[in-house]
């Protein structure tokens, strides 16, 4: 470290590590904080893609995310392949509209995609941190998505 610099003027690693343990777990990420976490950790500066949309997108729209929830939440690649795969086995059953339970919903974006495949069905997404409960209630009326978020286990 040069002579003059501080260790606290260090520029920090966006990684795992800082969203989820670090200064950035209760904080609401700043859109160059996503786009640098995704650098960072996947050279990708758009990775944390949710709800449909790239960082800048969605930031645009009003969504925000804590950093533990950019670590934590189901991204939109993960999430249409999760939706495809229940709206596979769903075809099988004789009705065509469900009621899907996600238990830990944190951003709700596994239950966004499961529910864009399965249009006639309805989506209860539960969240136990009044912090993330808040942002995601807060998120899914910026997006005008219907789905109900309860705060509880």
């Amino acid at each position: 470290m040069p002579q003059n610099q501080r260790s606290d003027e260090l520029p920090h690693l966006y990684d795992r590590a800082l969203m989820l343990h670090g200064s950035k777990r209760n904080e609401v990420l700043t859109l160059a904080e996503v786009k640098r976490y995704g650098l960072d950790s996947f050279a990708d500066a758009d990775y944390i893609s949710i709800y449909g949309m790239p960082p800048e997108e969605w930031h645009h729209r009003g969504i925000r995310v804590l950093g533990r929830t950019a670590v934590e939440c189901t991204r939109d690649a993960l999430g249409d392949r999760v939706g495809l795969d229940v709206a596979s086995v769903a075809k099988r059953m004789p009705s065509n509209e469900f009621v899907v339970i996600d238990p830990f919903a944190g951003s709700c974006n596994t239950l966004f995609w499961i529910l864009r495949h399965l249009p006639n069905s309805e989506g209860i997404g539960f969240e136990s941190d009044q912090q993330v409960f808040a942002l995601t209630h807060r998120n899914l009326a910026a997006i005008g998505q219907r789905i109900d978020l309860v705060h509880g286990e």
